[in-house]
C-alpha cells in the first residue's frame, strides 16, 4: 500500500500548529483528522476535546513532494496536545 506524506497545518488567528505525517490516502477536503487514544484537539474546543474541524483545502508542493493539507480554526487557541510537531506564531 503507497504512503502519501502529508505536511498537516492548522491555522488559527495567533499562529500555526503543524505535523508532519505519512499517511495511506490521499487528503480530501471536507474531510476530518483524529485519533482515538488522545485528542490532538485539545485546547482548541473545551468542552468538546472530540471535535475536530475538517480540511479546507490542500496542494501538492512538488520541492517537498508532499500534500500540504489545511484546516482553518477562525479562533486564538492554544492546542495542548503532544500531538504538534510545531508552533510558528504570527
Amino acid at each position: 500500500m503507497p504512503m502519501y506524506k502529508w505536511l498537516l497545518m492548522v491555522v488559527t488567528a495567533n499562529g500555526r500548529y503543524e505535523k508532519t505525517l505519512e499517511l495511506p490516502f490521499v487528503p480530501q477536503v471536507g474531510m476530518t483528522i483524529f485519533r482515538g487514544d488522545e485528542s490532538m484537539w485539545r485546547g482548541a474546543f473545551p468542552d468538546h476535546y472530540d471535535m475536530s474541524p475538517p480540511i479546507n483545502k490542500f496542494g501538492y508542493n512538488l520541492d517537498e513532494d508532499c500534500f500540504e493539507v489545511e484546516i482553518l480554526i477562525h479562533d486564538s487557541i492554544k492546542l495542548t496536545s503532544t500531538f504538534w510537531d510545531e508552533f510558528i506564531a504570527l
